[in-house]
């Protein structure tokens, strides 16, 4: 996935050197993001003489959507939704079968600014990017016996990102991003897929309509 992601972002960008410039000061932006956000877990199977436990664990792949506005030629305003799932897992025994998903999801704003002033008038802006919001963690529990029993599970944290990255505007109404960025949260009260922080390294590729 991670090596895919690399190879799409190097055949989508390079082209788009040639772009003609464009002006965004007063323009708004709707973004999809995916990206790779710190691996944490790793797929299994244990086959035991009473029960088999089957992991899917998370490979790190993240999707979200944004909203920018440029307040300025080199600043914005941003705001975001983004998610993964951490994990899903299944033990089945003679008497019962338990099912638990985990996921991570959050809501960030923030500002980004283009901070080399001769790249202002250039369709490629090196930028530095800052975001804050709630961290959301979310667990869900199905057992199923003799009888069905579920249970589900909600913590919140606070978390941000410091992020460094290029805009590449390849149209009137288009534009390809890359960014390198590190999450950072607080620790949630209980573990989510077991695990209480998920504070980590991030690479992410966007795909944006201007309007």
């Amino acid at each position: 996935m991670r090596k895919a992601v690399i190879v799409l972002a190097i055949v989508l960008l390079v082209p788009a050197l040639c772009a003609a410039d464009t002006s965004l000061r007063g323009r708004h932006q709707l973004a999809l993001e995916l990206g790779m956000w710190n691996k944490t877990s790793n797929d299994y199977t244990h086959v035991r003489l009473t029960e088999v436990h089957t992991s899917v664990g998370s490979n790190g792949a993240m999707g979200g959507i944004s909203y920018g506005h440029w307040i300025q030629e080199n600043l914005a305003v941003t705001l975001g939704v983004r998610g993964r799932l951490l994990e899903l897992s299944t033990n089945v025994s003679p008497l019962k079968v338990v099912t638990d998903e985990a996921s991570l999801s959050s809501l960030g704003l923030g500002m980004k600014y283009y901070f080399i002033p001769s790249t202002l008038t250039s369709n490629v802006r090196p930028y530095f990017k800052a975001t804050a919001g709630p961290m959301i963690g979310r667990q869900y529990s199905t057992k199923v016996g003799f009888t069905v029993y579920t249970e589900e599970r909600t913590e919140f944290a606070f978390g941000g990102q410091l992020a460094t990255g290029l805009d590449i505007v390849t149209g009137r109404h288009f534009m390809l991003g890359v960014g390198f960025g590190y999450n950072l949260m607080s620790d949630f009260d209980q573990s989510i897929g077991g695990i209480k922080n998920f504070s980590g390294p991030e690479f992410a590729l966007e795909f944006s309509w201007l309007i």
